[in-house]
Protein backbone atom coordinates (compact mmCIF):
# COMPACT_ATOMS: atom_id res chain seq x y z
CA UNK A 1 0.00 0.00 0.00
CA UNK A 2 1.25 3.43 -1.17
CA UNK A 3 0.61 5.79 1.43
CA UNK A 4 -0.55 9.73 -0.41
CA UNK A 5 -1.13 12.55 1.46
CA UNK A 6 -3.27 13.92 -1.78
CA UNK A 7 -6.01 10.84 -0.72
CA UNK A 8 -9.30 12.10 -0.70
CA UNK A 9 -11.67 10.81 1.78
CA UNK A 10 -14.47 8.26 0.45
CA UNK A 11 -17.10 10.99 1.28
CA UNK A 12 -15.19 13.80 0.10
CA UNK A 13 -15.01 12.08 -3.35
CA UNK A 14 -18.79 11.59 -3.51
CA UNK A 15 -19.66 15.21 -2.50
CA UNK A 16 -17.48 17.35 -4.53
CA UNK A 17 -19.82 17.21 -7.95
CA UNK A 18 -22.56 18.93 -5.59
CA UNK A 19 -20.03 21.44 -3.64
CA UNK A 20 -19.07 22.43 -7.09
CA UNK A 21 -22.87 22.88 -9.04
CA UNK A 22 -23.51 25.42 -6.04
CA UNK A 23 -20.50 26.75 -6.15
CA UNK A 24 -20.40 27.34 -10.09
CA UNK A 25 -23.97 28.53 -9.57
CA UNK A 26 -23.13 31.04 -6.96
CA UNK A 27 -20.24 32.58 -9.33
CA UNK A 28 -22.62 34.25 -11.87
CA UNK A 29 -23.96 34.27 -14.98
CA UNK A 30 -20.38 34.82 -16.80
CA UNK A 31 -18.43 32.55 -14.88
CA UNK A 32 -21.02 29.53 -15.12
CA UNK A 33 -21.30 29.83 -18.54
CA UNK A 34 -17.49 29.29 -18.50
CA UNK A 35 -17.90 25.82 -17.02
CA UNK A 36 -21.58 24.68 -18.27
CA UNK A 37 -21.11 22.58 -21.20
CA UNK A 38 -17.39 21.22 -19.61
CA UNK A 39 -19.08 20.62 -16.64
CA UNK A 40 -22.82 18.80 -18.05
CA UNK A 41 -25.10 21.55 -16.90
CA UNK A 42 -25.86 22.50 -20.70
CA UNK A 43 -26.09 19.85 -23.31
CA UNK A 44 -24.26 20.63 -26.76
CA UNK A 45 -26.50 20.55 -29.74
CA UNK A 46 -25.35 17.77 -32.05
CA UNK A 47 -22.29 17.05 -29.92
CA UNK A 48 -21.06 14.28 -33.03
CA UNK A 49 -20.60 17.57 -35.00
CA UNK A 50 -16.76 19.05 -34.67
CA UNK A 51 -17.13 21.25 -37.61
CA UNK A 52 -16.99 25.34 -37.11
CA UNK A 53 -20.68 26.03 -38.29
CA UNK A 54 -21.62 23.82 -35.38
CA UNK A 55 -19.10 25.17 -32.33
CA UNK A 56 -20.70 28.63 -33.39
CA UNK A 57 -23.95 27.13 -33.21
CA UNK A 58 -23.09 26.32 -30.00
CA UNK A 59 -21.62 29.19 -28.73
CA UNK A 60 -24.83 31.11 -29.79
CA UNK A 61 -27.00 28.65 -28.10
CA UNK A 62 -25.06 29.11 -24.53
CA UNK A 63 -24.72 33.35 -24.91
CA UNK A 64 -28.51 33.14 -25.64
CA UNK A 65 -28.99 31.03 -22.29
CA UNK A 66 -30.36 33.09 -18.92
CA UNK A 67 -28.86 32.06 -15.55
CA UNK A 68 -31.42 33.50 -13.02
CA UNK A 69 -29.41 34.27 -9.81
CA UNK A 70 -32.30 32.25 -7.60
CA UNK A 71 -29.27 30.69 -5.10
CA UNK A 72 -27.32 34.08 -5.49
CA UNK A 73 -30.44 35.87 -3.96
CA UNK A 74 -31.32 33.25 -1.43
CA UNK A 75 -27.98 32.89 0.10
CA UNK A 76 -27.89 36.55 -0.06
CA UNK A 77 -30.65 36.76 1.74
CA UNK A 78 -30.54 34.60 4.43
CA UNK A 79 -26.83 35.80 5.60
CA UNK A 80 -28.83 39.30 5.83
CA UNK A 81 -31.45 37.88 7.94
CA UNK A 82 -29.16 35.81 9.74
CA UNK A 83 -26.87 38.73 10.69
CA UNK A 84 -29.47 41.95 10.47
CA UNK A 85 -28.42 41.98 13.63
CA UNK A 86 -25.13 42.27 15.03
CA UNK A 87 -23.70 39.06 17.15
CA UNK A 88 -23.28 39.77 20.90
CA UNK A 89 -19.34 39.44 21.17
CA UNK A 90 -17.87 39.35 24.64
CA UNK A 91 -13.88 38.93 24.57
CA UNK A 92 -11.58 38.34 27.83
CA UNK A 93 -8.57 41.35 27.59
CA UNK A 94 -6.07 38.55 26.53
CA UNK A 95 -8.48 38.12 22.98
CA UNK A 96 -9.46 41.37 22.54
CA UNK A 97 -7.36 41.83 19.31
CA UNK A 98 -9.73 39.65 17.42
CA UNK A 99 -12.67 41.85 17.32
CA UNK A 100 -10.78 43.57 14.32
CA UNK A 101 -8.28 40.73 13.56
CA UNK A 102 -10.02 36.97 13.92
CA UNK A 103 -7.75 35.28 10.92
CA UNK A 104 -4.13 37.52 11.62
CA UNK A 105 -4.50 39.20 8.09
CA UNK A 106 -7.50 42.14 9.49
CA UNK A 107 -10.43 40.43 9.49
CA UNK A 108 -12.57 40.48 12.24
CA UNK A 109 -14.64 38.04 14.28
CA UNK A 110 -18.27 39.54 12.99
CA UNK A 111 -17.31 39.07 9.28
CA UNK A 112 -15.20 35.63 9.39
CA UNK A 113 -18.57 34.33 10.97
CA UNK A 114 -20.71 36.01 8.48
CA UNK A 115 -18.32 33.86 5.39
CA UNK A 116 -18.25 30.77 7.72
CA UNK A 117 -22.36 30.99 7.80
CA UNK A 118 -22.18 31.50 3.41
CA UNK A 119 -19.18 28.75 3.60
CA UNK A 120 -21.76 26.70 5.29
CA UNK A 121 -25.37 27.55 3.71
CA UNK A 122 -23.91 26.25 0.54
CA UNK A 123 -21.72 23.76 0.73
CA UNK A 124 -22.84 22.55 4.21
CA UNK A 125 -19.50 21.77 5.55
CA UNK A 126 -16.36 24.33 7.00
CA UNK A 127 -13.59 23.12 9.36
CA UNK A 128 -11.68 26.06 11.43
CA UNK A 129 -8.25 25.60 13.21
CA UNK A 130 -6.22 27.53 15.58
CA UNK A 131 -3.13 28.66 13.96
CA UNK A 132 -0.60 30.57 16.24
CA UNK A 133 1.77 33.39 15.31
CA UNK A 134 5.80 32.27 14.20
CA UNK A 135 8.76 34.21 13.85
CA UNK A 136 10.49 34.54 10.00
CA UNK A 137 12.18 31.44 9.91
CA UNK A 138 8.59 29.37 11.21
CA UNK A 139 9.53 29.46 15.23
CA UNK A 140 6.94 30.22 17.44
CA UNK A 141 6.95 33.55 18.51
CA UNK A 142 7.46 34.96 21.82
CA UNK A 143 3.94 35.66 23.69
CA UNK A 144 2.39 34.56 20.30
CA UNK A 145 -0.98 35.72 19.22
CA UNK A 146 -3.55 32.53 17.94
CA UNK A 147 -5.60 33.35 15.08
CA UNK A 148 -8.67 31.33 13.29
CA UNK A 149 -8.00 29.94 10.30
CA UNK A 150 -11.28 29.08 7.70
CA UNK A 151 -10.81 26.02 5.63
CA UNK A 152 -13.75 25.47 2.68
CA UNK A 153 -14.94 21.91 1.88
CA UNK A 154 -13.18 21.50 -1.09
CA UNK A 155 -10.06 21.85 0.54
CA UNK A 156 -10.59 19.84 3.08
CA UNK A 157 -9.86 16.51 1.87
CA UNK A 158 -9.12 14.06 4.29
CA UNK A 159 -10.10 13.54 7.84
CA UNK A 160 -9.79 10.75 10.85
CA UNK A 161 -10.47 10.92 14.66
CA UNK A 162 -6.72 12.35 15.50
CA UNK A 163 -5.69 13.68 11.56
CA UNK A 164 -7.31 16.47 9.69
CA UNK A 165 -5.73 17.11 5.75
CA UNK A 166 -5.82 20.27 3.97
CA UNK A 167 -4.98 21.26 0.33
CA UNK A 168 -3.55 24.49 0.23
CA UNK A 169 -1.47 26.62 -2.62
CA UNK A 170 1.33 28.70 -1.95
CA UNK A 171 3.29 31.18 -4.37
CA UNK A 172 7.14 31.51 -5.89
CA UNK A 173 7.93 34.35 -7.05
CA UNK A 174 10.52 35.55 -9.66
CA UNK A 175 11.75 38.47 -10.95
CA UNK A 176 7.95 39.66 -12.46
CA UNK A 177 5.82 36.54 -12.09
CA UNK A 178 4.49 34.36 -9.57
CA UNK A 179 3.11 30.85 -9.68
CA UNK A 180 0.80 28.71 -7.54
CA UNK A 181 2.05 25.35 -6.51
CA UNK A 182 0.55 22.85 -4.61
CA UNK A 183 0.80 22.06 -1.03
CA UNK A 184 -0.64 20.29 1.66
CA UNK A 185 -1.16 20.52 5.36
CA UNK A 186 -1.66 17.95 8.32
CA UNK A 187 -2.83 18.26 11.71
CA UNK A 188 -1.95 15.05 13.55
CA UNK A 189 -1.74 13.84 16.95
CA UNK A 190 1.65 12.27 17.58
CA UNK A 191 3.11 10.59 20.68
CA UNK A 192 0.37 12.36 22.49
CA UNK A 193 1.46 15.72 21.03
CA UNK A 194 -0.41 17.90 18.16
CA UNK A 195 1.84 18.33 14.76
CA UNK A 196 1.71 20.35 12.34
CA UNK A 197 3.44 19.17 9.07
CA UNK A 198 3.71 20.68 5.45
CA UNK A 199 3.96 18.69 2.09
CA UNK A 200 5.07 20.12 -1.18
CA UNK A 201 5.08 18.47 -4.58
CA UNK A 202 8.81 18.18 -6.07
CA UNK A 203 10.49 16.59 -9.39
CA UNK A 204 10.86 13.68 -6.87
CA UNK A 205 6.92 13.69 -6.04
CA UNK A 206 5.15 14.99 -2.91
CA UNK A 207 7.52 15.02 0.12
CA UNK A 208 7.84 16.73 3.34
CA UNK A 209 8.32 20.11 3.93
CA UNK A 210 11.00 21.14 6.70
CA UNK A 211 10.49 19.80 10.35
CA UNK A 212 7.17 19.28 11.65
CA UNK A 213 5.86 22.52 14.00
CA UNK A 214 4.50 21.33 17.32
CA UNK A 215 2.84 24.54 18.70
CA UNK A 216 2.74 25.36 22.55
CA UNK A 217 0.41 27.35 24.93
CA UNK A 218 1.66 30.52 26.95
CA UNK A 219 3.05 28.12 29.23
CA UNK A 220 4.93 26.32 26.99
CA UNK A 221 3.53 23.23 27.02
CA UNK A 222 2.52 21.25 24.20
CA UNK A 223 -1.41 20.63 22.53
CA UNK A 224 -2.99 17.24 23.71
CA UNK A 225 -5.70 17.53 20.88
CA UNK A 226 -6.31 19.24 17.47
CA UNK A 227 -7.62 22.90 17.98
CA UNK A 228 -10.50 22.48 15.49
CA UNK A 229 -13.96 22.00 14.71
CA UNK A 230 -15.45 21.25 11.46
CA UNK A 231 -18.99 23.11 11.41
CA UNK A 232 -21.81 21.35 9.61
CA UNK A 233 -25.28 21.98 7.92
CA UNK A 234 -26.86 19.56 10.37
CA UNK A 235 -24.35 19.33 13.13
CA UNK A 236 -20.72 19.85 14.01
CA UNK A 237 -19.06 16.26 13.22
CA UNK A 238 -16.83 15.04 10.80
CA UNK A 239 -19.49 13.54 8.50
CA UNK A 240 -20.10 14.96 5.36
CA UNK A 241 -23.80 17.06 5.54
CA UNK A 242 -25.82 17.77 2.05
CA UNK A 243 -25.70 21.30 0.89
CA UNK A 244 -28.92 23.41 2.11
CA UNK A 245 -28.75 25.10 -1.22
CA UNK A 246 -28.59 22.00 -3.73
CA UNK A 247 -32.21 20.86 -4.46
CA UNK A 248 -32.34 25.23 -5.27
CA UNK A 249 -28.95 24.37 -7.47
CA UNK A 250 -30.21 21.77 -9.22
CA UNK A 251 -33.79 23.14 -10.05
CA UNK A 252 -31.62 26.43 -11.03
CA UNK A 253 -29.49 24.66 -13.34
CA UNK A 254 -33.06 22.88 -14.95
CA UNK A 255 -34.16 26.31 -15.14
CA UNK A 256 -31.30 27.57 -16.99
CA UNK A 257 -31.33 24.40 -19.70
CA UNK A 258 -35.25 25.80 -20.26
CA UNK A 259 -34.04 28.90 -20.69
CA UNK A 260 -31.49 27.59 -23.64
CA UNK A 261 -34.00 25.94 -25.27
CA UNK A 262 -36.36 28.34 -25.02
CA UNK A 263 -34.20 31.53 -26.01
CA UNK A 264 -32.77 29.35 -28.97
CA UNK A 265 -35.82 28.57 -30.28
CA UNK A 266 -37.18 32.43 -30.58
CA UNK A 267 -33.78 33.37 -32.22
CA UNK A 268 -35.31 30.56 -35.34
CA UNK A 269 -38.22 30.45 -35.21
CA UNK A 270 -39.84 33.36 -33.44
CA UNK A 271 -39.41 35.75 -36.46
CA UNK A 272 -42.02 35.80 -39.55
CA UNK A 273 -40.40 34.58 -42.34
CA UNK A 274 -41.35 36.52 -45.66
CA UNK A 275 -42.06 34.49 -48.87
CA UNK A 276 -42.98 34.95 -52.18
CA UNK A 277 -44.53 32.08 -55.01
CA UNK A 278 -45.25 31.55 -58.23
CA UNK A 279 -42.44 33.86 -59.54
CA UNK A 280 -41.24 34.04 -63.39
CA UNK A 281 -37.52 33.74 -64.40
CA UNK A 282 -37.90 37.47 -66.00
CA UNK A 283 -38.89 38.50 -62.69
CA UNK A 284 -36.58 36.87 -60.64
CA UNK A 285 -33.61 38.40 -63.25
CA UNK A 286 -35.33 42.22 -62.35
CA UNK A 287 -35.41 41.52 -58.88
CA UNK A 288 -31.64 40.42 -58.98
CA UNK A 289 -30.38 43.44 -60.50
CA UNK A 290 -32.21 45.80 -57.89
CA UNK A 291 -30.67 43.93 -55.27
CA UNK A 292 -27.10 44.70 -57.16
CA UNK A 293 -27.59 48.21 -57.43
CA UNK A 294 -28.87 48.43 -53.65
CA UNK A 295 -32.35 49.46 -53.90
CA UNK A 296 -34.13 45.97 -53.09
CA UNK A 297 -37.52 45.88 -52.16
CA UNK A 298 -39.47 47.16 -50.09
CA UNK A 299 -41.70 45.51 -47.43
CA UNK A 300 -44.26 47.07 -45.44
CA UNK A 301 -45.20 50.25 -44.63
CA UNK A 302 -46.53 52.09 -47.52
CA UNK A 303 -44.50 50.31 -50.18
CA UNK A 304 -46.05 48.44 -52.84
CA UNK A 305 -44.47 45.54 -54.22
CA UNK A 306 -45.40 44.01 -58.01
CA UNK A 307 -45.64 40.55 -58.66
CA UNK A 308 -46.33 38.69 -61.87
CA UNK A 309 -49.47 37.07 -62.58
CA UNK A 310 -50.05 34.39 -60.32
CA UNK A 311 -47.18 35.50 -58.03
CA UNK A 312 -48.55 35.05 -54.46
CA UNK A 313 -46.64 36.80 -51.41
CA UNK A 314 -47.18 36.08 -47.69
CA UNK A 315 -45.58 35.78 -44.50
CA UNK A 316 -44.79 32.13 -42.61
CA UNK A 317 -45.43 31.91 -39.11
CA UNK A 318 -44.27 28.89 -37.00
CA UNK A 319 -46.70 27.51 -34.54
CA UNK A 320 -46.40 29.10 -30.66
CA UNK A 321 -43.93 26.34 -28.63
CA UNK A 322 -45.02 26.89 -25.00
CA UNK A 323 -43.02 23.63 -24.00
CA UNK A 324 -39.83 25.54 -22.89
CA UNK A 325 -41.79 28.50 -21.13
CA UNK A 326 -43.82 26.13 -18.93
CA UNK A 327 -40.67 23.94 -18.32
CA UNK A 328 -39.19 27.44 -17.31
CA UNK A 329 -42.64 28.36 -15.12
CA UNK A 330 -42.89 24.79 -13.30
CA UNK A 331 -39.00 25.10 -11.82
CA UNK A 332 -39.92 28.97 -11.32
CA UNK A 333 -42.68 27.21 -8.74
CA UNK A 334 -40.46 25.02 -7.60
CA UNK A 335 -38.02 27.47 -6.36
CA UNK A 336 -40.60 29.09 -4.86
CA UNK A 337 -41.65 26.17 -3.04
CA UNK A 338 -38.22 25.64 -1.95
CA UNK A 339 -37.31 28.89 -0.71
CA UNK A 340 -37.21 31.19 -3.28
CA UNK A 341 -39.94 33.47 -1.79
CA UNK A 342 -37.29 34.49 0.40
CA UNK A 343 -36.80 37.08 -2.84
CA UNK A 344 -40.45 37.56 -3.97
CA UNK A 345 -42.72 40.12 -2.22
CA UNK A 346 -45.92 38.45 -1.22
CA UNK A 347 -48.81 40.37 -0.48
CA UNK A 348 -51.57 37.45 0.37
CA UNK A 349 -49.98 36.47 3.97
CA UNK A 350 -49.96 38.38 6.74
CA UNK A 351 -46.75 38.59 9.00
CA UNK A 352 -48.23 35.95 11.10
CA UNK A 353 -48.85 34.13 7.98
CA UNK A 354 -45.34 35.06 6.67
CA UNK A 355 -43.61 34.02 10.05
CA UNK A 356 -45.52 30.23 9.70
CA UNK A 357 -44.92 29.96 5.70
CA UNK A 358 -41.61 30.49 6.43
CA UNK A 359 -41.11 28.07 9.35
CA UNK A 360 -38.91 25.16 7.34
CA UNK A 361 -36.56 27.36 5.92
CA UNK A 362 -35.83 29.62 9.03
CA UNK A 363 -35.74 26.03 11.06
CA UNK A 364 -32.08 24.95 8.64
CA UNK A 365 -31.10 28.79 8.94
CA UNK A 366 -31.65 28.39 12.80
CA UNK A 367 -29.28 25.28 12.63
CA UNK A 368 -26.49 26.88 10.61
CA UNK A 369 -26.37 29.69 12.81
CA UNK A 370 -26.32 27.73 15.98
CA UNK A 371 -23.07 25.49 14.58
CA UNK A 372 -21.64 28.16 13.29
CA UNK A 373 -22.07 29.86 16.70
CA UNK A 374 -21.25 26.90 18.65
CA UNK A 375 -18.33 26.45 16.58
CA UNK A 376 -17.04 29.86 16.98
CA UNK A 377 -17.37 29.72 20.69
CA UNK A 378 -15.05 26.25 20.63
CA UNK A 379 -11.77 28.15 18.94
CA UNK A 380 -12.56 31.03 21.52
CA UNK A 381 -12.14 28.06 24.10
CA UNK A 382 -8.98 26.72 22.72
CA UNK A 383 -7.20 30.07 22.02
CA UNK A 384 -8.55 31.42 25.52
CA UNK A 385 -6.41 28.19 26.76
CA UNK A 386 -3.73 29.21 24.56
CA UNK A 387 -3.24 32.60 25.93
CA UNK A 388 -4.28 31.97 29.16
CA UNK A 389 -7.61 34.24 29.75
CA UNK A 390 -8.60 35.38 32.83
CA UNK A 391 -12.47 35.70 31.59
CA UNK A 392 -14.26 33.90 29.45
CA UNK A 393 -15.04 34.83 25.59
CA UNK A 394 -18.14 34.14 23.54
CA UNK A 395 -20.31 35.27 20.46
CA UNK A 396 -23.87 34.83 20.31
CA UNK A 397 -25.60 35.13 17.01
CA UNK A 398 -29.38 36.35 16.89
CA UNK A 399 -31.73 33.58 16.50
CA UNK A 400 -34.97 36.18 15.50
CA UNK A 401 -35.01 35.78 12.30
CA UNK A 402 -38.75 36.84 11.20
CA UNK A 403 -39.07 40.40 12.02
CA UNK A 404 -42.82 41.79 12.52
CA UNK A 405 -44.68 44.16 15.27
CA UNK A 406 -47.37 42.57 18.05
CA UNK A 407 -50.59 43.29 16.65
CA UNK A 408 -53.13 45.28 19.23
CA UNK A 409 -54.18 41.99 20.20
CA UNK A 410 -51.03 40.70 21.51
CA UNK A 411 -49.93 43.75 23.00
CA UNK A 412 -53.18 43.71 25.21
CA UNK A 413 -53.20 40.53 26.25
CA UNK A 414 -49.66 41.02 27.08
CA UNK A 415 -50.34 43.84 29.38
CA UNK A 416 -53.42 41.91 30.85
CA UNK A 417 -51.23 39.25 31.62
CA UNK A 418 -48.57 40.86 33.35
CA UNK A 419 -51.28 43.55 35.49
CA UNK A 420 -52.85 39.29 36.37
CA UNK A 421 -49.21 38.67 38.18
CA UNK A 422 -49.41 35.33 35.00
CA UNK A 423 -46.50 37.27 33.41
CA UNK A 424 -43.23 38.55 35.40
CA UNK A 425 -42.48 42.23 34.40
CA UNK A 426 -39.40 41.75 32.76
CA UNK A 427 -40.44 38.88 30.69
CA UNK A 428 -43.14 41.40 29.69
CA UNK A 429 -40.33 44.23 28.74
CA UNK A 430 -38.39 41.19 26.86
CA UNK A 431 -41.02 40.40 24.65
CA UNK A 432 -41.54 43.88 23.53
CA UNK A 433 -38.09 44.18 23.03
CA UNK A 434 -38.05 40.67 21.02
CA UNK A 435 -41.21 42.57 18.57
CA UNK A 436 -38.95 45.68 18.16
CA UNK A 437 -42.24 47.83 20.18
CA UNK A 438 -39.34 48.98 22.47
CA UNK A 439 -35.61 49.38 21.28
CA UNK A 440 -33.55 46.14 22.25
CA UNK A 441 -30.55 47.90 22.99
CA UNK A 442 -31.67 49.45 26.07
CA UNK A 443 -30.96 47.93 29.17
CA UNK A 444 -34.29 46.54 31.53
CA UNK A 445 -33.22 48.96 34.31
CA UNK A 446 -33.52 51.93 31.72
CA UNK A 447 -36.95 50.76 30.31
CA UNK A 448 -38.65 50.34 33.86
CA UNK A 449 -37.19 53.92 35.48
CA UNK A 450 -38.76 55.21 32.11
CA UNK A 451 -42.06 53.63 32.10
CA UNK A 452 -42.39 54.34 35.78
CA UNK A 453 -41.55 58.14 35.14
CA UNK A 454 -44.11 58.73 32.12
CA UNK A 455 -46.80 56.67 33.45
CA UNK A 456 -46.66 56.95 37.20
CA UNK A 457 -47.27 53.14 36.81
CA UNK A 458 -44.93 51.30 39.35
CA UNK A 459 -43.25 48.17 37.82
Amino acid sequence: MTDNVDFKHPQYEDSLPDWKAVDDVCMGARKFKQVAFENGYLLKLNPDDKTPKNTHLNHNYLERAVLYPFVGYTLKALTGMAFSKAPKIELSTQLDYMRDNADGENVGLIQMMKASFRSVTKSGRELLFMDTETNGDGSQATNPRSFINRVSAKAFINWRNNMLVIKESYKEYGEFEEVSKDQWRVLAMVDGKYTIQLYRKTEQGIVKYDEPVIPKDYKGKHYDYIPAVCIGSQDNSLSVDEPPLLELTRISIAHFRDSADYQHACFWAGQPQAYMSGLTENWLDMIKKEMDTGSGIGLGGSSIMALPEGGVFGYAQSQPNSMPMESMAHHKELIVQMGGRLIEKTSSNTKIEAADNAHAEHSVLSLIANNVESAYNQMLMFISQARGANKESYVEINKDFIARNLTPEEMRQTVEAWMKGALPKSDMILKFQRYGEIDPERSLEEVMDELETSSGIPL
